[in-house]
């Protein structure tokens, strides 16, 4: 469970990073098609890239997820760990909630590829806050990645406490 934690937020902020780079992969395969037809009419979305600190290292991430017409979610993340623990984790993200706010997004999924085979499987959930643009905004926040051992309704969990991400990261929450 220790194990789990630390990992947790340093996932948390991969996946931002991995939502970034897997969209022009998506456009290249034709799978931004189906994001783009999506859109059109479709449901609430979240997405976000960054980078933040942890006592343990630094966490990239990159994540999107999107509401579609029929009320399924469908979309993924990448987080990379670096320093006290290098490890890579990609999120298939089934669930996206946001809450009445308007700018806070709690996601969750299952970890599906890891270059450490013992985290596939995991499910986990996790909170992204839009604070807003421009200069005068303060910095987006990513919460750390929470592991559960089942399957994980984003929509009745309490969403975790965020951590600023640095260097121009951001998030966009479209309720």
């Amino acid at each position: 469970m220790i194990r789990l934690r630390a990992l947790s937020v340093f996932l948390l902020f991969l996946l931002a990073v991995a939502a970034v780079a897997l969209q022009p992969a998506a456009a290249q395969k034709g799978g931004l098609k189906e994001t783009a037809a999506s859109q059109a009419g479709g449901g609430p979305a979240a997405t976000g890239h960054g980078t933040f600190r942890t006592e343990d290292g630094v966490v990239t991430l990159s994540f999107h997820a999107q509401q579609l017409k029929n009320g399924s979610v469908k979309g993924g993340g990448e987080f990379h760990f670096q320093e006290l623990v290098e490890v890579n984790l990609h999120i298939d993200i089934t669930c996206l909630t946001i809450l009445p706010d308007g700018r806070t997004a709690v996601l969750s999924g299952v970890i599906t590829r890891s270059s450490d085979p013992q985290f596939e499987g995991e499910f986990v959930y996790f909170t992204a806050v839009d604070n807003g643009e421009g200069p005068s905004a303060p910095p987006d926040g990513i919460s750390g990645l929470q592991g559960s051992e089942t399957p994980v309704d984003c929509g009745t969990v309490t969403p975790l406490a965020t951590i600023p991400l640095e260097d121009g990261g951001n998030i966009q929450v479209r309720p």
